[in-house]
């Protein structure tokens, strides 16, 4: 830097303001490509609940949630092959101009999800609350990842039409709160020098329990001869999960899938295929609060995340004919503590 500022590159506008498009550095090089009709799309949600009050102080509520994506703009390789066994020849703008490399622009697509959402709750008496919720969902996308991801078959866009890769057809939660009866303001010992140890303590937790995320099934799409494709193998029938984990120990069984024919999609449906490992997690909180007169409290506290230190493994290697296809190699969310104290007045 002790030279300054290397010299702007400045392109050469040609004085007619069109570029040839034949040009190598263009010709070689990735970019993106806004439509000028491009536009915002829209999300309609909508759902219907019923609510009902029962004996206990518990409250049922029972609600359908859909919404509908219309023209969700999604990542989309204009410059992908359209014809398996094509190679680069199938790129709309390689005959023209031998352009081999990705175009990224952006096409309205459209989204789905459809859920079945019940609670039951148990309002705060004699130092117990409980919130118990539970979801039986589906969602549908054309794109693979999260919004900043594309479409993996731009030769056959309805292909790609399947589950989300964060869809997790159940998911329960069971929060709690339960304070001892002993203390100032308690059922019992609500005075002396007793009370001031036993009361004022307070647990609190979440129970999340969720079945798995899809296993994105893939190969290489050396044999599809359709660059900018995603390729996936032939199954055979619903693969049975082993539950093995770690090398030499397949989480599902690999022996229904097989190499598809030369220039054509496999038949394994993106993310319809099986599961990964479902997740199991309880997080809790010892809490200690203090009252200091005059109008000022104190509370400290620990958080336990993950207390029963349960194994929450991702999903096992999807990439077929890979080194770990099947294998389950890591793992997340290890025990962790966490001590914290205020004061307020």
């Amino acid at each position: 830097m002790a030279a300054g500022f290397p010299d702007p590159i400045v392109a050469n506008i040609p004085s007619n303001g069109l570029i040839d498009a034949g040009t190598p550095a263009l010709r070689s090089a990735s970019y993106f490509h806004v439509k000028p009709d491009t536009h915002e799309g829209s999300l309609h949600s909508f759902n219907i609940a019923v609510q009902r009050e029962l004996p206990w102080r518990l409250t049922l509520d029972v609600a359908y949630v859909g919404n509908r994506g219309h023209d969700v703009q999604t990542q989309f390789n204009e410059n992908a092959s359209t014809v398996p066994g094509s190679d680069n020849n199938g790129r709309p703008l390689f005959p023209t101009f031998g352009k081999a490399a990705d175009v990224t622009t952006w096409i309205p697509l459209k989204t789905s999800y459809n859920s079945l959402q019940m609670k039951l709750d148990k309002r705060f008496a004699r130092g117990l609350s409980l919130n118990t919720s539970y979801t039986l969902g589906r969602g549908y996308s054309y794109n693979t990842g999260d919004s900043n991801s594309g479409v993996p078959t731009p030769a056959d866009i309805e292909r790609s039409w399947a589950r989300t890769d964060q869809d997790r057809l159940h998911s329960f939660v069971e929060a709690f709160l339960y304070q001892l009866p002993f203390g100032p303001n308690q059922r019992w010992l609500s005075s002396g020098p007793v009370s001031q140890i036993l009361g004022g303590w307070q647990f609190s937790g979440f129970l999340t329990l969720q079945s798995g995320t899809p296993v994105n099934i893939t190969m290489t799409n050396a044999t599809l001869h359709a660059p900018g494709n995603t390729q996936r193998p032939n199954v055979s029938g619903t693969p049975e999960v082993l539950g093995g984990i770690g090398p030499g120990n397949p989480w599902f069984d690999t022996s229904v899938f097989s190499s598809p024919a030369v220039n054509t999609f496999g038949n394994a449906v993106r993310n319809g295929v099986l599961d990964g490992p479902g997740y199991a997690n309880l997080d809790a909180t010892i809490a200690k609060l203090f009252s200091l007169g005059h109008d000022m409290r104190a509370e400290f506290r620990v958080d336990v995340f993950n207390l029963t230190n349960t194994a929450h493994f991702n999903n096992p290697g999807a990439e077929y004919l890979g080194t770990n296809f099947g294998v389950v190699t890591s793992s997340f969310g290890e025990r962790s503590l966490r001590f914290g104290a205020k004061v307020t007045f």
